[in-house]
């Protein structure tokens, strides 16, 4: 399986997913700790970022809906916003 990659906004919505992310989302679903493992893989990272703390490469163990234990590292930072707005439909 390749990375995962989310986006999320500040109050950790998914804004954006790949394949992978998806696919390691779906493997946590059902889970007893289903609710703890989106926890330690989204929100807490993201908690971090926005805190201004640097998010790299922690290691998070998880087992998924087939009973197997899965190690994870996680890596989270900030993407700029864009100083100008894009404006949709604009022919600039």
């Amino acid at each position: 399986m390749g990375d995962g990659i989310l986006l999320v906004d500040e109050q950790g919505s998914i804004l954006y997913e790949n394949t992978a992310a998806h696919q390691m989302r779906e493997l946590l679903e059902g889970t007893p700790g289903e609710r703890q493992s989106i926890e330690a893989l989204l929100r807490v990272p993201a908690q971090h970022v926005l805190g201004k703390e640097e998010v790299k490469d922690v290691l998070v163990q998880l087992v998924d809906k087939h009973g197997e234990a899965r190690e994870y590292a996680v890596s989270a930072s900030l993407l700029p916003l864009p100083l100008v707005p894009i404006l949709s439909g604009s022919s600039r």
